[in-house]
């Protein structure tokens, strides 16, 4: 797993490093190829989401045949296998190389939003608190810019906020991108959702 998360972000920097508006959303997938496939890696954990723009909007988008346009961002979710252990990782950056002032306080809501689920990913604390911490930094964003109304905890109570976070935080990873979790029990409680949602621990990304 290890070794995987390594070709993953090698592959990764150097997406961040071609990336430009004379490039298309494969030749982006055609470079991350190359680097999974390399240090015995045997490419691709997954099919891989390479999106520019509005195509990042489209859950699980794998046409990744789009050019890239200057201006835009482009989103990655991609992951290396090595032995047939996965890696998973999703990272959003200008095409351009440089953030707008509107791009930039998107990434810093972001950047907290992870840092709060980091705070609870360690032993003794559960997925669920992970994605529940996450929630919040980001509904307050969207309260923050009268997106949604009302408190943090009445927007999740409500599930408001589903309607631009629809799906997860995280999942468990191991040897499928989706990994089985063993950490099921009344202490450690999975997300669940209602019909026609995805799961989230076992599936969901």
């Amino acid at each position: 797993m290890k070794q995987a998360a390594k070709l993953t972000t090698l592959g990764f920097k150097a997406a961040m490093s071609m990336t430009n508006a004379s490039k298309s959303e494969k030749d982006i997938e055609r470079l991350l190829t190359h680097i999974f496939t390399s240090e015995n890696g045997e490419g691709h954990a997954y099919d891989p989401i390479v999106a520019g723009g509005t195509n990042a909007l489209v859950l699980h988008y794998i046409e990744n045949d789009r050019p890239l346009k200057d201006g835009d961002w482009l989103l990655i979710d991609a992951g290396s296998q090595v032995n047939v252990y996965a890696s998973d990782v999703t990272r959003t950056f200008p095409v351009n190389g440089k953030y707008t002032p509107a791009q930039k306080d998107l990434y810093q809501v972001v950047l907290e939003a992870q840092k709060a689920g980091l705070s609870k990913s360690s032993k003794g604390h559960s997925l669920t608190e992970v994605h529940n911490e996450t929630t919040k930094v980001l509904v307050q964003a969207l309260i923050d810019e009268k997106i949604l109304e009302g408190s943090v905890d009445g927007v999740i109570e409500s599930g408001a906020h589903r309607a631009y976070y629809p799906h997860g935080t995280g999942h468990w990873l191991g040897l499928d991108v989706h990994d089985n979790s063993p950490y099921k029990n009344a202490e450690l409680e999975d997300i669940t959702f209602e019909e026609g949602e995805e799961p989230t621990t076992d599936e969901e990304d």
